[in-house]
């Protein structure tokens, strides 16, 4: 086994950890199917220039899943939509109050060395 392989494989295991780094998610398709996976998760509400100490972004939200787990799932093409009009994928989970909300995932990064898909996402009425 390469060392690749081995980060692949590690990082596998982290996402599907019980030991509370993962977070559980609900990834929608526009076509309404469903499916449950475990996630590394981030809602940044305000980003700080460290240069001016000014606000730059308002809020920044990101989940990582595994792209063996999205392809289990049936979802290895998933994209954000372009279109406003389209349907879009959609993600559902709860932040660390239990509050539970929907985003439409914006964007998909890919990484082709250890399987991480990092799915940028957009708060929607309900998220």
């Amino acid at each position: 086994m390469s060392l690749v392989t081995d980060a692949a494989n590690d990082w596998q295991e982290i996402i599907n950890s019980d030991l509370g780094a993962s977070w559980p998610i609900t990834i929608t398709s526009p076509g309404g199917s469903s499916q449950s996976l475990q996630c590394r998760f981030s809602d940044i509400s305000q980003q700080v220039n460290p240069s001016t100490n000014e606000v730059a972004s308002g809020r920044t939200i990101a989940v990582s899943v595994t792209r063996a787990d999205l392809e289990t799932a049936g979802f290895s093409d998933i994209k954000g939509i372009e279109k406003n009009t389209a349907k879009p994928w959609t993600a559902t989970l709860e932040d660390v109050a239990e509050y539970a909300g929907t985003y439409k995932i914006a964007e998909t990064n890919p990484d082709r060395t250890i399987g991480n898909v990092v799915l940028w996402l957009e708060a929607t009425k309900n998220g």
